[in-house]
């Protein structure tokens, strides 16, 4: 299973970490920064599931059209897991 969170590793504890990495092959964000959509497009590329947190997406302002992009892009996605109990920017 290939996973990406666009959050950075540092905010996962080494427990969580290590039950990630237990499902997978995990991918995460250097910062808590704004990506470019291209960069996020690429980190998406042929996962089974996104971690996403609004900041690295723009915001929660950006993050629904952008985070819309990125599940379009992923035909094979099962699931898609927030840092948020706030939902609306989901699509």
């Amino acid at each position: 299973m290939k996973i990406v969170i666009f959050n950075p590793q540092s905010s996962f504890s080494p427990e969580l970490q290590k039950k990630l990495s237990s499902l997978g092959k995990v991918s995460y964000t250097k910062t808590r920064e704004a990506l470019q959509e291209n960069k996020l497009l690429e980190m998406a590329k042929d996962v089974d599931i996104i971690g996403v947190d609004p900041d690295p997406l723009g915001g929660f302002e950006k993050a629904k059209e952008k985070l819309t992009k990125i599940m379009a892009s992923v035909p094979g996605l099962k699931g898609v897991c927030l840092s948020t109990t706030s939902f609306g920017w989901v699509d």
